[in-house]
């Protein structure tokens, strides 16, 4: 990144890099590079944290804690289920449930 860059911006393109699901701890990986762009910073994580919450209006989905997916990647759909997991069920309905 250049000189003059924001947090939003190394902070989308860090995200930007990371697959669609992807946790809390992959974008505190990048620790360092946050710390060489902002070194006055003292709070770095708690600003991962903080962006990561921003971003969840309209850029990330908040899975659960620590965990996110990326609103601009398309989920990948295979149609390749394995039902060996639904042998045990009599009903359709819970044995789908379980497959998926």
């Amino acid at each position: 990144m250049s000189k003059g860059v924001t947090w939003k911006d190394l902070m989308h393109d860090v995200v930007s890099r990371l697959p669609r699901d992807f946790s809390l701890a992959d974008v505190v990986k990048q620790r360092e590079r946050f710390a060489r762009e902002f070194p006055n910073n003292r709070f770095i994580e708690p600003k991962i944290r903080q962006s990561l919450q921003v971003l969840r209006n309209g850029v990330l989905r908040f899975v659960k804690a620590g965990h996110y997916q990326r609103l601009d990647v398309t989920p990948v759909f295979s149609p390749l289920i394995d039902m060996s997991a639904t042998s045990r069920f009599v009903s359709a309905a819970q044995a789908t449930r379980v497959a998926l």
